[in-house]
Order: structure tokens, then sequence, then C-alpha cells
């Protein structure tokens, strides 16, 4: 049976985080606005699940593929963290 789901590009979300998990199924949506939407969404229900203390290994990307693997776009999430005061020189 052809219906519109048929007729949809489908999109890999694939997730490297010190590791790379790869989207074998892929998800049928619209567009490609749509796919970056659904990764925006992805990579922060990543980031809610993810403890603080893993911040430090690694960082988050996510890759968006076609069907074809050819590469649409990445969602990059880096934790940078700068000291707060920074210990002045001793004097002597």
């Amino acid at each position: 049976m052809a219906g519109k789901l048929a007729d949809m590009p489908r999109y890999h979300f694939h997730v490297s985080d010190g590791r790379r998990h790869l989207d074998h199924l892929g998800t049928d949506l619209p567009s490609t606005s749509a796919a970056q939407a659904e990764g925006i969404r992805l990579a922060g229900e990543i980031i809610k699940l993810r403890k603080t203390q893993d911040w430090a290994a690694a960082d988050l990307r996510l890759d968006v593929t076609d069907n074809g693997g050819v590469l649409l776009f990445s969602i990059d999430v880096a934790v940078t963290t700068f000291p707060a005061v920074v210990p002045e020189p001793a004097s002597g």
C-alpha cells in the first residue's frame, strides 16, 4: 500500500559521545528542516539523560544523513570549563 509516509525521505541520526552509535533504522520525515528539528530535539534528550560528570569524558555530536549515507548536517555540543578565578602569581 503506497501512502504518503512511503514518499517521505528517511533520515539517520548517528550519535558520537566517545563512542559511535549508528542509526541503522532511520526516521521518515517530510523535509530536511523537519530532520533538523528532530535532531535538535534528540540532542536535547541526550543532554537531559547524560550525567554531569560524563561531559568531561566526551563531547556530543549528532550527524544526520540521508538514506544514501550523505551527511546533511551535524549538531555539536561541547562543554568548555573555565576557572572562575585565575590565581595571581606569588610576589617574591
